[in-house]
């Protein structure tokens, strides 16, 4: 039985206040850290790059498109998923956490969203010929991309970031749910892959990304131009 001090120390502050799937998730991977710390040499590293390899993996059973390779795909990124929570989980229980570990997480990450879109773009494409599949694929990848780029920068540039992230946290307790980050990413993939509805997921997501970019950047903007009146 996991004890009460090692969540502690091991669960993330931040994850209180994010969306509810990274609550559980990060639940999930903390007796899975505590048992590697304790009867394994695995590195959080280690981990991370076992990751990678399961998007590739998972990524090429979404390229063949057809429904049973799908089934076959979710499965997979969703133990890769698991385990995206599992390196960083490891690495305090550890006491190996690092910067180098910090960004090939965030770096694994987001070639696993990449290879997903491209190969979920390619899938369809396969099995129907249908070329707006990539071009879907495309701009819900780059929204995806351009809000995670948006999203960084202000955090770099502006020291009041962290407190005005967390703030709005707290306020939009349920629209947090909706942001277009990795929980809801990940359950898009998975919903669209088990009901064979890949297309459908491309297209929402290549309208949504966008709205949400659009929508972070007029807040963020607010909240700049705010802060810049007060001084």
């Amino acid at each position: 039985m996991v004890k009460k001090e090692d969540y502690k120390k091991i669960f993330k502050k931040e994850d209180l206040k994010g969306p509810i799937v990274k609550k559980i998730m990060r639940r999930i991977s903390i007796p899975i850290a505590l048992f590697l710390a304790k009867y394994t040499r695995i590195t959080p590293n280690q981990v991370t790059f076992f990751t990678t390899i399961l998007s590739f993996i998972a990524g090429y059973f979404f390229y063949l498109g057809e429904y049973k390779f799908l089934i076959i795909g979710a499965l997979i990124f969703l133990l890769r998923f698991t385990l995206d929570y599992v390196d960083g989980s490891l690495a305090r229980a550890k006491n190996m956490a690092s910067d180098y570990g910090h960004w090939l997480d965030n770096a694994s990450d987001e070639l696993g969203k990449f290879i997903v879109f491209l190969t979920f773009s390619l899938g369809v494409y396969n099995v129907t010929g249908n070329p707006w599949a990539i071009l879907l694929g495309f701009i819900s990848f780059s929204g995806y991309i351009l809000n995670s780029l948006t999203y960084n920068m202000f955090w770099r540039f502006f020291p009041f970031a962290e407190k005005v992230v967390e703030t709005e946290k707290g306020k939009r307790k349920f629209l947090k749910q909706l942001f277009f980050i990795d929980p809801l990413i990940t359950i898009l993939i998975s919903l669209a892959a088990f009901t064979n509805q890949i297309y459908l997921f491309l297209l929402i997501t290549s309208v949504y990304s966008w709205i949400f970019v659009i929508g972070q950047f007029v807040v963020l903007s607010m909240k700049i131009i705010k802060h810049e009146k007060k001084k």
